[in-house]
Order: C-alpha cells, then sequence, then structure tokens
C-alpha cells in the first residue's frame, strides 16, 4: 500500500490517487492497531530487517490525507517505530544498521538478506516529504491506539486476529490465514517458515530460528515424527464489543518418510 499512492503522489496523479488511497485509508484502519506501546511492530512476515520501514505507510496516509488516522497518532507510530529500534542497539559501532532486529539476529534473517537489506529501513523517511508546517509534524502527538483501550479486530480476507491489550501494551496477532505457500507449491516440511506459520505473533517476541522447537506450534507426532503446518485454510473469521475470532484448519506434514498422514486434518480456533 505504499507505491501505487506514493507514485500517484509525486506524478499528481489524481485519479489514481482516490483509487489508491481509498486502499490505504482502509488498510491503515487495521494496520495501526499493529504497533506495541513500545513503537515495535509486529515481528511477523518477511524483510524483518527492514525495521522501521514498518511505518511507512502510516506516514504516506498522513502525507496524503488517505488515512483514518489523526496526524498525532501517525507520528507516535512512526517516532515511535523508529525509536523502538534506534533506542534498542539497531546501530553498529559505525553507525549503520545491522543485519538483526534490535542488534545483529539471524533468525530475523531470510535467504535473499545480504548487507544492505536494513537500508530498505529508509521508506520510513516518506515522512519527510511532508514540509514542515504539516499537521504531521505540527499536531499535539497522540496515544497508539494500543495505548488507548483494550481491542480485538478480525481480519477475515487475511485470516488474521489482532489483540492489543493496553495494561501491557502488546499486541498479539493469531494467524488463520498466512503460510507463504505459493498456490502452485506443494507442501513440504523442509518449507516450514517461523516467520509465516505460525499460530500466534507479538509485539514483544520474535519466532524461534529454523531447526529449533517450535514455538506457538500445535504439533502431532506419528512415530517420533513431529508435524509442522504449512498451507492454512482459513474457516473463517468475525469480531464483537471487545472479543473477536478466527478458525482455520491444516494437514500435518512431516520431515522424513510420507509428507502426509492420510485422513489426518488439524482445526484450530482463536477466541
Amino acid at each position: 500500500h505504499l507505491y501505487p499512492v506514493l507514485d500517484a503522489h509525486l506524478s499528481g496523479d489524481a485519479a489514481a490517487a482516490a483509487r489508491y488511497g481509498a486502499r490505504l485509508r482502509a488498510h491503515l484502519a487495521g494496520y495501526a492497531l499493529m504497533f506495541g506501546a513500545d513503537g515495535a511492530p509486529l515481528h511477523f512476515g518477511r524483510s524483518l530487517t527492514y525495521r522501521f520501514a514498518a511505518s511507512a505507510a502510516v506516514s504516506l496516509g498522513a502525507l496524503t490525507g488517505h488515512t483514518p488516522l489523526a496526524p498525532g497518532v501517525s507520528r507516535r507510530l512512526a517516532s515511535g517505530s523508529l525509536r523502538h529500534f534506534l533506542d534498542r542497539g539497531a546501530l553498529t559501532a559505525d553507525g549503520l544498521l545491522s543485519l538483526g532486529w534490535h542488534g545483529p539476529h539471524e533468525a530475523t534473517l531470510q535467504p535473499y538478506s545480504g548487507p544492505a537489506s536494513p537500508y530498505w529501513a529508509s521508506k520510513a523517511f516518506v515522512a519527510l516529504l511532508a514540509p514542515g508546517d504539516h499537521p504531521l509534524w505540527t499536531a499535539t502527538e497522540e496515544p497508539a491506539p494500543v495505548e488507548e483501550a483494550d481491542r480485538v479486530l478480525a481480519l477475515p480476507a487475511a485470516g488474521l486476529l489482532v489483540q492489543a491489550t493496553r495494561g501491557d501494551g502488546i499486541v498479539r496477532l493469531h494467524n488463520h490465514g498466512s503460510d507463504h505457500v505459493r498456490p502452485h507449491e506443494g507442501e513440504s516440511a523442509a518449507g516450514d517458515d517461523p516467520h509465516y506459520g505460525r499460530q500466534a505473533y507479538s509485539t514483544r517476541t520474535g519466532p524461534t530460528a529454523p531447526g529449533n522447537v517450535a514455538d506457538n506450534h500445535l504439533s502431532v507426532r506419528v512415530r517420533g515424527r513431529s508435524s509442522v503446518r504449512r498451507r492454512v485454510h482459513p474457516l473463517g473469521a468475525g469480531h464483537g464489543d471487545g472479543w473477536g475470532w478466527a478458525a482455520s484448519w491444516h494437514r500435518p506434514v512431516f520431515t522424513a518418510g510420507p509428507p502426509m498422514v492420510p485422513g489426518l486434518r488439524v482445526e484450530s480456533v482463536t477466541v
């Protein structure tokens, strides 16, 4: 949701700005809840070493007006995310971003990560396109959504359930839709990805490294072999006043021998 609106903004294409801006606004309504009170974005998905690039869409929404967030809330999310990493050792002794999360952290990386990968973090500085008198800079900074109240938000299209608790400032993501398995790919335990396939993620924890015992995972054991969760089939999601649910099913996949056990299926639901 960054590039189409940014391109329309820079090129002055009003029609494209309206079309893609509406999508950015809808995206930010849920995405704004995915930052903890300490500024951390959810430790979930690809390219996590880009760190505070996670706030780029927030700043672009404020810049272009395609956002449901007040300017002070947008700045709280963007500046909080930046501070989160700079205050926790993300820079090396040379003043460069390390390959990792806070400091160097191999479990955060993916096969394509290289020495310059952390500098995709620079996308966060799309905020600097806003002039000095823009409300993004002049408005009083306001609390982030997680700091205002307990919230539960279902995102049915993505199969996700977001849970934010004001008391500890943590945001948790219950995953019933993400698996990083492309439509044409079969299921193989060798392709298990801790950053996508776990049952839950949060702004305070990261998934265990590949090869370690999986966190936030239900494993079926057959003849001493433990299963992994690969393709996730969403069964639905929804929320009410202060509560929500999401459900999915998957076929357990094993690392050795037959890839699956016929008829074996795991259904899971989070409330």
